[in-house]
């Protein structure tokens, strides 16, 4: 019976009780309608659009941090700052940065990368302030 959705599909065999040989059944070949490679066309552009939006906002939350470093420098303390917390952190973002790079999804590869990077320069003015202190010290 013909479909819409682009895949095989067999008649039903009206000859259930006949030999094998004096059954028949057809197979159709359909391809989508212009109208569903409209349909995924647009659902592909939406999804892009998706990705772009989420991953430049995913930046802008990367670089929220910078906030913290600017407190940090302001106020030459670093011990409101709980280390572990921003260790995790980088952990996450390290993790999804090679998940991305794996996927070569730049939506996930930018935004990680950044985070990362910015986290990094976060731990770098925390153990500034703090005299090299190791992690687990002043959470």
């Amino acid at each position: 019976k013909p479909t819409t959705h682009g895949r095989l599909e067999k008649e039903p065999d009206d000859h259930a009780g006949t030999p094998r040989e004096g059954r028949m059944s057809r197979v159709y070949l359909i391809s989508p309608t212009m109208s569903q490679l409209d349909d995924s066309a647009q659902s592909r552009r939406m999804t892009d659009l998706l990705g772009v939006v989420a991953a430049s906002f995913g930046v802008l939350m990367a670089l929220a941090p910078a906030l913290q470093i600017r407190r940090m420098l302001q106020r030459r303390s670093s011990d409101d700052v709980s280390v572990g917390y921003l260790a995790v952190l980088e952990v996450g973002f390290a993790l999804w940065f090679a998940y991305g790079t794996a996927l070569g999804n730049l939506a996930i590869v930018v935004p990680n990368l950044v985070a990362f990077t910015v986290g990094l320069a976060t731990l770098l003015v925390v153990f500034r302030f703090r005299g090299g202190a190791a992690v687990g010290d002043r959470d």
